[in-house]
């Protein structure tokens, strides 16, 4: 059996054949062109529409119109958490005649911390401090020297084995060997350090050099003491031994072990008094040295009076160091920088309760020196993005 096809009926047809090509607009009898859309049509004479039947064809519907796309919608962006302001540093006000006492040099020290020096009064804690900063100046020329003196002779270990029993131990040798590796391989230009015993024989006031030791030979070498032991504790010749030898290099670094029991204290402030003079005159190239207290009855007070030792200058000759309380050997650079030595981009020292006390936003420097609130008991230092532990003032 065929397959049905449905034809429109002939009215119909005829009706599809009176209207436009293009957009179906009814066309009037013999109208060639469409009144709607202009089109031409090529129809001939067409006999009147019917009266109106039923037609199986759809409707034409008219086109839509073409509207914009919307615009998408604005982004959301989520601003970024803005800090609450930090509260301003505090005022301190400080009269100019407040009387501080005398600063005190802090035991323990936290890193990046070389030196923290506190001195207080009525009205406020004033701290002069010093960063770390691990860099050694060119041409530095070193030297250490090991105090041989009668009241060291316990350190070295004391006598050696008797019927009456054996020596004690050596506690000079491990920092003496310490420190001579330090300053020959990491500072000293030359890759040795010049290394002798002071105070020996007569009075104290003799010299045993050792020589100058590299890094390799110190780190197996023995110090048993001097030949002679002194009968009296005389610094002057090692210091101006030394002070003559290193004239020529940009840079002196005397390191000295010590129990701090100096019988001419008086001649080494006037030595270091002119010698500040001359640096500060340009007359001679700086000079720095470092007194290293070693043992139980290490005369401290001794030490702390040279290293506060006013010159009338800006030069700081002497720093001093407990070996007890010795982090590491960088320790004995804590003096060794400057004013003007920027350590960071930026900086902010905080107390012990996060409340800003000085803010430093255009360069940290290696020295530091401010007023803080008299109930102040720990500083925390901020820099490069990093956190230092608190630091306590006392």
């Amino acid at each position: 059996m065929g397959r049905r096809v449905d034809i429109p009926c002939l009215p119909a047809l005829q009706r599809w054949l009176m209207n436009c090509s293009k957009c179906g607009g009814e066309l009037q009898s013999g109208q060639k062109f469409c009144p709607i859309c202009g089109k031409y049509n090529k129809v001939g004479q067409q006999t009147p529409t019917p009266s109106p039947t039923p037609s199986f064809t759809q409707p034409v519907a008219p086109p839509m119109p073409r509207t914009a796309p919307k615009p998408p919608p604005p982004r959301q962006f989520t601003p970024a958490p803005v800090a609450p302001p930090q509260t301003p540093p505090p005022t301190i006000s400080v009269p100019s005649n407040a009387n501080f006492s005398a600063s005190i040099q802090v035991a323990n020290v936290v890193e990046p911390w070389g030196e923290v020096n506190v001195a207080t009064s009525s009205h406020a804690k004033r701290i002069l401090a010093t960063l770390l900063t691990y860099e050694v100046q060119e041409g530095t020329k070193t030297g250490l020297a090991i105090d041989g003196s009668l009241s060291m002779k316990k350190l070295y270990g004391g006598e050696k084995k008797t019927f009456f029993g054996a020596a004690g131990n050596n506690e000079v040798e491990p920092i003496a060997r310490k420190m001579c590796t330090f300053l020959a391989e990491t500072v000293d230009c030359t890759g040795k350090t010049s290394v002798m015993y002071w105070a020996c024989g007569n009075m104290g006031a003799e010299v045993e050099p050792i020589g100058d030791v590299s890094a390799q030979d110190a780190d197996q070498m023995s110090f048993p003491g001097p030949q002679r032991y002194g009968k009296g504790t005389r610094l002057m010749p090692s210091l101006t031994h030394f002070e003559e030898a290193s004239r020529t290099y940009p840079f002196a670094m005397f390191v000295i072990i010590t129990d701090g029991a100096l019988d001419d204290i008086e001649d080494v402030k006037e030595f270091t008094t002119a010698l500040a003079q001359q640096i500060e005159a340009g007359q001679r190239n700086p000079f720095k040295g470092v007194f290293i207290g070693l043992g139980p009855e290490v005369d401290e007070a001794q030490l702390v009076a040279l290293d506060d030792l006013e010159t009338g200058t800006d030069v700081d000759i002497w720093d001093h160091k407990l070996a007890q309380n010795l982090r590491q050997v960088w320790d004995i650079f804590a003096e060794v920088v400057s004013k003007n030595q920027i350590v960071a981009p930026s900086g902010r020292i905080l107390d012990q309760n996060g409340r800003l006390l000085k803010d430093y936003p255009k360069g940290l420097p290696a020295v530091l020196e401010l007023d803080v609130p008299t109930e102040t008991t720990h500083i925390i230092l901020e820099a490069a993005g990093n956190r230092a532990e608190p630091q306590p003032l006392s």
